[in-house]
C-alpha cells in the first residue's frame, strides 16, 4: 500500500485553516465550553441587631409596615423595653424611619389617626430613646433644653417640682411644669435618664391639660414602673 504523506507546507496550511475555523466557532458562541460549577448563593446576612421587636401582637387593624404597638415593646437599637398599658396602643415612626419609641393619644388610647395630623394629641404620652447628639453632660441639661422647647409653643412656663428618681436601674430626674397653650392650662410631667456614658437619652413624658392631669398621671406611673434596660442581642 502506498503511504500518504503531507508536505510540511501543506500541513501548515491545513493547520492554519483549522485554527481559523475553531476561532470562528468560539466567537459565534458555538464552541463547547467548560461549564463552571454552580456558585452557591451568598449566605443570608445575619439579622441586624438594630431592630425593634414587639413580643405581643400588633394593634388590631394595623396594616403591614405600620409602627403600631401594644403589649411589650422592645427596642434593641437604644436598649430598652417597656409595657404598654392594657387597652392602649402606641404609634411610632413609619418605616423606613428609625424607631426611637412611641406615643399614645390618651383621649383616644386605641387610635393612631393623629399621626397624619399636624402636631400631637392634646393629652399625649411618649416614650423615647435617642442618642445624645447634643452632648448633654448632666440630666439638668436635658431638662433645661426641653423646657426651652416648651417655651417656643407655650407661655408662662414654670417648674413646679424637680426630683431625683430612678428609671429602671438608671439614675433619673423628674420634672413637673405648668404652662399655658392657646389659652389652656397644661401640665408637662417628664422623666429623663442617661445610658452608659450619657448616651442614649431616655425620656418618658406626659403633656396634658391641667383638668386631665389626675386622669393621665397614673398612666405615666404605670409605664415608668415597667421600663427596663434591654441589652441588644
Amino acid at each position: 500500500m502506498r503511504r500518504f504523506t503531507l508536505k510540511p507546507k501543506t500541513f501548515f496550511k491545513l493547520f492554519v485553516a483549522a485554527a481559523a475555523f475553531a476561532l470562528g466557532l468560539f466567537a459565534a458562541g458555538l464552541w463547547p465550553r467548560r461549564v463552571a460549577s454552580p456558585t452557591p448563593p451568598p449566605a443570608a446576612p445575619a439579622p441586624s441587631r438594630a431592630t425593634v421587636s414587639v413580643r405581643d401582637t400588633f394593634a388590631d387593624g394595623a396594616e403591614d409596615g405600620e409602627a403600631v404597638f401594644e403589649g411589650r415593646y422592645e427596642n434593641y437599637v437604644y436598649g430598652y423595653s417597656v409595657h404598654l398599658p392594657a387597652g392602649m396602643v402606641g404609634a411610632g415612626s413609619t418605616p423606613p424611619a428609625p424607631q426611637h419609641g412611641f406615643g399614645i393619644d390618651l383621649d383616644h388610647p386605641r387610635s393612631t389617626v393623629w399621626r397624619g395630623v399636624r402636631g400631637f394629641p392634646k393629652s399625649y404620652l411618649y416614650v423615647d430613646g435617642s442618642y445624645n447628639s447634643l452632648e448633654w453632660e448632666r440630666l439638668d441639661d436635658a431638662v433645661n433644653a426641653h423646657l426651652s422647647y416648651k417655651r417656643e409653643d407655650g407661655v408662662a412656663v414654670r417648674v413646679l417640682s424637680k426630683t431625683q428618681t430612678r428609671l429602671g436601674d438608671l439614675r433619673a430626674v423628674r420634672v413637673v411644669a405648668r404652662y399655658e397653650e392657646r389659652g389652656e392650662q397644661m401640665v408637662w410631667d417628664a422623666v429623663f435618664a442617661f445610658g452608659d456614658g450619657a448616651s442614649p437619652v431616655y425620656t418618658l413624658a406626659l403633656s396634658t391639660p391641667l383638668s386631665k392631669y389626675e386622669r393621665d398621671r397614673p398612666v405615666l406611673e404605670e409605664v415608668r414602673a415597667t421600663w427596663r434596660l434591654q441589652p441588644a442581642e
